[in-house]
This record gives C-alpha cells, structure tokens and sequence, in this order.
C-alpha cells in the first residue's frame, strides 16, 4: 500500500512542478485555468453514460450512472456511481490531475482505481473496496496492474469522434478474463472497454452519455431486425427432404425520426451482412440483404436519411454445407450494415432464433 501512495505523490509532485514556477500576473491565470482541466472522469451527479456490447454471440448494452451524492458518512467529494463495474453503486470520488479513488464505506484509506494524467508507462494497481463475489467479472478487475499507454489519441465510437483520448492497458490477474483496455475522453469519461472472456473478445463502445447535464450524444437513428418467426422447426421425418427444411425470412433497417441527417456511403449497393451466431459464438450461416443493385460494383453510393428509413429484406435456408440441419438450440441473427469505413462503426442489430426438430 505504501508503494502505491508513493506513487500518486510522485505522479502529482511530477505534473504539478511546471505550474508552480514563479509567475507574473498573465502566467498565473494560465496557472490556474491548467489547474482545473477537463476532466477524464466526469462525476457529477446525473451524468450517465450508455454502451453498446458485443459478444460473439450478439449485442446488449450497459448502463453507467451518477445517482446520487455520498451516502450518509461518506466523507469527502464521492459520489455513487452505478453500473461502472461489476457489483452495487461505489462511492467514488475525482481529485486533482484525475487521480479516480473508490471511499470505503467502513472509512481509511481509498481504493486506487486510475492516475489518468500520470506518464506513459508508469504502472499501478486497480483496488476495489469489494469484488462482489466471484463469478461477478469484478475478481478480475480488482488487482489488475494499470499504465497509461498512449495519450492523443483520436478514436471512433457510434457516439462520436473524439480526440485527446486517453488508453490505458490493463493487465487482468485472471488469465482468460478480464479487462484488457479502457479509453477515456476528456469531458465524456469511458468511451470504449475492450475485454477478453471464456466466450471471446468483449468491446463495449459510447452511444449516449448525459454529462453535466449540458452535452449530450445521442445517436440520431435505431437499428432493428425483424423476422418472421421466432422458432425455426426442422422436419426429420423420413424421408428427410432438404428442400423442406425452414428458409428464415426477414428484414433489416436503420430508422431516423430526428431532423439530424444520418449520412452514410455504400460501394454498388446498400447492403446489410447477416451472420447466424450459435452459443460458442461459431458463424454457422451467412447471407446478404440488399437493394439488388450491383453489389460487387465500387461505385459509391450516399444515403441520408432524415426523418426517413432503410429497410432491406433477406432470405436464407436454415441449413448448413452439405444439406445438414442446424442442431436444435438458440441463435442469434446478427445484420450488419455493409457501410464505408471501420466495421467497428457500422450499424447493427441482433435478433434470436429458437431450432427446434421433431423425428
């Protein structure tokens, strides 16, 4: 515990050393407007945060919440953040140079969670004041050794572009689980969470935050599928006839019921991916829904949509190579609009599907 106070005081002493040479009156109101930065850990209260998960087996999203002021004999500037991490609201609370510590309710010293402005490469460890329980995913979080790995960067989430970013590198005490990397944005907080799991990689990405009640990003459209069932059933009677087995049908769109155009670009015709996801996260099927113009043409087509929609239909046979059944089970359908630039930022949805057989 000694080593990692050491540590935040040489980080602050080091940061703080070029602001408190002797100055005249114009330097020292530079001073102190460097001495309130925007911070990378925005906490007050009602900020809130939401984030887009994926999994290999499709998409949910999570919530992060400031939701009310420090709890009677918490002592200090914490607030209760909710949905952060793993396990009830913490008390949390932001100190100079965005040193982020975590109050603990039976009072001494903080948990430790980031020196965001500390220099590249200088490692800490990430405390938690309770892991809750194993199983939870904060076992893995809790004791995890922190740097920051790059400053300025710039980085593309659906809720926007953002420069100046801050990454920091994790390196999770569990060997199959845990976080792996975190950015943070100054004046927005967390804005993408890269993690690894049993079941593959983790990425949880910004699409709406509230903070300080004053800038909110909002993504100006939805996604959605829609298919015409919900259970898939195979007929296995003999004679099995592949011809007979179910053919999914569907339909996938992007919906803007704001004024703020939605732009996006297409090569030869607007098309969604569509990928059949079972519970190993395995792609059993692929398909395509498209407008049936030339989509192997890179001829480059703009789409806005304002107070408007794309809507793109699509058909595939339940059936894998070899005229093979899909085994009974639960599967996610997963469209994935086939737009220019990072697939990260495409948009998407998820749906699911129940197979069922009967002999």
């Amino acid at each position: 515990m000694r080593s990692t106070r050491a540590t935040v005081v040489a980080i602050t002493v080091l940061l703080l050393a070029p602001l408190v040479a002797p100055a005249g009156a114009t330097a020292q109101g530079r001073v102190r407007q460097e001495l309130r930065p925007v911070s990378y850990f925005p906490v007050q209260a009602g900020n809130y945060w939401v984030y887009e998960r994926r999994v290999p087996a499709g998409t949910s999203s999570w919530r992060a919440e400031v939701v009310a002021e420090p709890a009677t004999g918490t002592a200090g500037r914490a607030v209760r953040l909710d949905g952060y991490f793993p396990g009830p609201g913490r008390h949390v609370r932001v100190w100079p140079l965005d040193v982020v510590t975590e109050g603990r309710p039976e009072g001494g010293r903080d948990a430790l969670w980031y020196l965001l402005r500390s220099p590249v490469g200088v490692p800490w460890t990430l405390e938690l004041t309770e892991a809750a329980g194993p199983l939870t995913g904060a076992e893995c979080i809790a004791g995890s050794r922190l740097q920051v790995a790059g400053r300025r960067e710039v980085l593309r989430v659906p809720a926007g572009e953002f420069s100046e970013v801050v990454r920091i590198d994790f390196r999770s005490p569990c060997s199959d689980a845990g976080i792996t990397t975190e950015w943070f944005a100054p004046g927005v907080g967390l804005i993408r969470r890269d993690e690894t799991s049993l079941a593959g990689s983790v990425v949880s990405e910004l699409v709406e935050s509230n903070v300080g009640g004053i800038w909110p990003v909002r993504l100006p459209y939805v996604t959605s599928i829609a298919l015409d069932r919900t259970v898939a059933v195979n007929n296995l009677m003999p004679p099995v006839d592949p011809r007979e087995l179910p053919v999914l049908k569907g339909q996938v769109g992007i919906f803007n019921h704001t004024e703020t155009p939605v732009e996006m670009l297409f090569n030869g015709c607007r098309s969604a991916a569509i990928e059949v996801v079972d519970a190993e996260g395995e792609v059993v099927l692929t398909a395509r829904a498209d407008d049936g113009g030339c989509c192997t043409c890179r001829t480059a087509i703009p789409v806005s949509l304002v107070r408007d929609a794309l809507v793109l239909p699509f058909s595939l046979r339940l059936v894998r190579a070899g005229d093979t059944p899909l085994a009974d089970g639960f599967y996610a359908v997963t469209a994935t609009f086939e737009t220019a630039g990072p697939p990260v930022l495409r948009p998407r949805a998820t749906a699911r599907i129940e197979v069922k057989s009967v002999h």
